[in-house]
């Protein structure tokens, strides 16, 4: 069976850890939500899907805050734009135009 049908990389499979003393570690089985049992990590069956790849919190975070900072620049341009408009027609009121 190839490496890629295991069952640790199936998103039906979700791994067993241990505590330790200053962390938790992966054991070598894990439950099955396909076939209700547990099972180890290098079997494989007929039901395997692929897991869906995660994105670290920290790329999220960066993804996020780009957005946030694009949504502020956009934000920004359009005030001046107004600011430059109320300068110019307060300077034609002065001018009595």
């Amino acid at each position: 069976m190839s490496a890629q049908h295991f069952c640790r990389r199936c998103k039906y499979y979700d791994p067993y850890y241990t505590c330790e003393l200053r962390h938790f570690k992966k054991t070598q089985f894990g439950w099955c939500s396909q076939k209700r049992k547990i099972v180890p990590s290098r079997e494989g069956c007929g039901a395997y899907a692929t897991r869906a790849p995660q994105c670290h919190g920290e790329e999220l975070t960066r993804v996020a805050l780009n957005g946030i900072l694009n949504e502020l620049a956009e934000i920004r341009s359009i005030m001046e734009e107004r600011s430059h408009e109320t300068e110019e027609t307060d300077v034609q009121h002065l001018r009595g135009v």
